[in-house]
């Protein structure tokens, strides 16, 4: 009760004798006291400043009411769920990963610690060459004609002069010393 023994008797001289009254006193008091402590009749109990400011703290629970433990009970327990949940949903996202790549560095590590990963892959691409352009031209070959060099009275220089040719690309084979090549 929030009135000590001092009080108490403070407020018997004052009153006097008056039962009733004092009665009706101690009545408040201890609804002052309940609503204070999160304990009204009528409610379900609250959790006090004290509790919310040690809940996560808390070590020694003897400190702590009745009320109090079981809402710290019911707390701890959503909080228990709350966890679970992350930390499956967590664990799901990870599962899609392969195991080692299990962590941010382990991934940047594999994209080989490059800050710029984005614009060297973008360089990358652009130097490649153009899926229209043809495997090798003239223009390719610094204006050269692809049997320039070339000596007639051998055997390569016979069979590349001998083919067909639509504009400066070779339309079939060129046999050399028992490889094939493609030209395209």
């Amino acid at each position: 009760m929030a009135s000590t023994n001092k009080t108490s008797r403070g407020l018997s001289q004052f009153m006097g004798n008056d039962r009733l009254k004092r009665d009706d006193y101690n009545n408040d008091m201890k609804k002052i006291d309940n609503e204070l402590n999160g304990l009204d009749q009528n409610k379900e109990p609250k959790i006090s400043k004290k509790t919310a400011f040690n809940l996560d703290k808390a070590t020694d629970y003897t400190s702590f009411s009745e009320e109090e433990l079981a809402s710290m009970d019911v707390i701890n327990a959503l909080m228990l769920f709350l966890k679970q949940y992350s930390d499956a949903n967590t664990a799901g996202i990870l599962d899609a990963a392969p195991a080692t790549l299990d962590t941010l560095n382990e991934l940047a590590r594999a994209l080989g610690d490059d800050p710029n990963f984005a614009t060297t892959i973008t360089n990358l691409i652009a130097t490649k060459l153009n899926a229209n352009a043809q495997a090798v031209d003239s223009a390719k070959l610094g204006g050269q004609s692809r049997t320039s060099g070339l000596v007639g009275n051998t055997v390569v220089g016979r069979d590349a002069l001998g083919n067909t040719t639509v504009n400066a690309i070779y339309t079939n084979y060129v046999v050399l010393n028992g490889y094939t090549i493609t030209v395209v």
